[in-house]
C-alpha cells in the first residue's frame, strides 16, 4: 500500500519537499595531470587556470602532488581572497547544512581533501550544492535528508558525496 500511496515502502513516510538550499553551479574542470586535483578544484572556484596555479606551484602535475598550504597560500596570491580551514566534516542536519549553505550563497567556496584509493594520497573536490529532502512520517513527525554534491576534477563532473568522507575542508571566503 506505501508505494501506491506514494509513500516509502520500508517506513511509509512521504517525501514532501526537496529543495536545493545552495547550489553554486560550479564549472566542471576537468584535471590535466595525475597530481593536478587542487589546481583544478581551484579552477572551478576561483576562475584563476589550473594551468596558472600549477605555475607558481611548480612541478609536474603527473608527479607531482600539491601541498595544500602551498595552494592556499596561492588562492591568497591570485585571488586575494583568505583560505582558512573549516573543519573535517559536513553536517548531516538540516540546520548544520542551513549554515553551510548560508555561507555558500553569500559567495564562500569550500574545497574538500579525501583520501584516495592509494595509501597517503589525498584528492580535492568542490563542494557545488547543499539539497535537502524532507519527509513526513506515518506519526506526523518530519526528518530530513542532506545531500552534498561535489565537483570531482578526477572525472570532471558532479558527483553525490557522504557527509563524513573527508579529511579535511577549507572555506575559500569572498
Amino acid at each position: 500500500d506505501a508505494a501506491i500511496d506514494g509513500r516509502r515502502f520500508w517506513d511509509g513516510a512521504t517525501l514532501l519537499e526537496e529543495r536545493y538550499l545552495a547550489n553554486q553551479q560550479l564549472p566542471l574542470v576537468k584535471q590535466q595531470g595525475q597530481y593536478n586535483c587542487a589546481p583544478a578544484t581551484g579552477e572551478s572556484t576561483t576562475g584563476i587556470s589550473q594551468t596558472r596555479y600549477r605555475t607558481i606551484l611548480h612541478g609536474d602535475p603527473n608527479t607531482t602532488p600539491i601541498d595544500v598550504n602551498s595552494f592556499n597560500n596561492a588562492i591568497k596570491s591570485e585571488t586575494g581572497r583568505n583560505v582558512v580551514r573549516f573543519t573535517n566534516y559536513l553536517p548531516k542536519d538540516k540546520i548544520g547544512a542551513e549554515q553551510i549553505a548560508g555561507m555558500m550563497n553569500r559567495g564562500n567556496h569550500f574545497y574538500l581533501i579525501s583520501n584516495s584509493s592509494q595509501a597517503g594520497i589525498t584528492h580535492a573536490t568542490a563542494l557545488n550544492s547543499v539539497f535537502l529532502k524532507t519527509y513526513q512520517r506515518i506519526s506526523g513527525s518530519l526528518y530530513y535528508k542532506v545531500i552534498y554534491q561535489a565537483m570531482d576534477p578526477a572525472i570532471g563532473a558532479y558527483t553525490t558525496i557522504k557527509a563524513n568522507s573527508m579529511k579535511y575542508i577549507f572555506k575559500i571566503q569572498p
